[in-house]
């Protein structure tokens, strides 16, 4: 997930339609935030975890679903923030998980 959205997240309205994505419709943003930890990447799990409560606070309707925000300037405002503390932390991020997958091949080769 972390490449996907690094390689295909390069303007804050990708970033936030990829976000809103992985969390609404993939439910993946719990293995994301588990790879940051399980990778040592604190800076990378703060910036998900700052995503997730924007994202949170104008995204979920009151039954729990989800839905897209476009007219919203203090969100915007939120997740612009978080997407510029996402790019400067993502080149260490890519440090890390290589060095993790070094560490550990046999997760991720089979």
């Amino acid at each position: 997930m972390f490449k996907i959205m690094f390689d295909h997240a390069k303007s804050l309205e990708e970033f936030y339609w990829y976000a809103l994505f992985y969390i609404s419709d993939l439910k993946a943003m719990p293995e994301m935030k588990n790879r940051a930890r399980l990778t040592g990447d604190r800076k990378l799990l703060q910036v998900y975890e700052k995503l997730e409560r924007v994202l949170e606070k104008r995204n979920v309707e009151e039954h729990g679903n989800w839905k897209v925000v476009l007219d919203d300037t203090e969100q915007l405002e939120q997740i612009s923030r978080v997407y510029h503390q996402y790019i400067e932390v993502t080149q260490e991020s890519i440090k890390l998980l290589g060095s993790h997958i070094r560490q550990n091949p046999y997760e991720y080769i089979q």
